[in-house]
């Protein structure tokens, strides 16, 4: 993402000038975490695990839909 690319939020607004540091900072950060939980698992492994959440998440939505 380069610093002149608008942010937007889940509700629509676009994130202005002063918001993008803190921004930039926290996702930084997530990117810090999630290779420390994640980095030296195999692709395999993880390959596999989004397709059973992914499964999980399509059931869920299916039955939350189902009256």
């Amino acid at each position: 993402m380069t610093t002149t690319e608008p942010i937007p939020t889940l509700d629509g607004r676009i994130i202005g000038q002063t918001e993008r540091a803190t921004f930039t900072a926290v996702q930084a950060d997530i990117g810090s975490v999630t290779a420390t939980l994640y980095g030296d698992l195999p692709a395999e492994d993880l390959q596999t695990a989004a397709r059973i959440l992914l499964t999980i998440t399509a059931r869920a939505h299916h039955h939350l839909d189902t009256p």
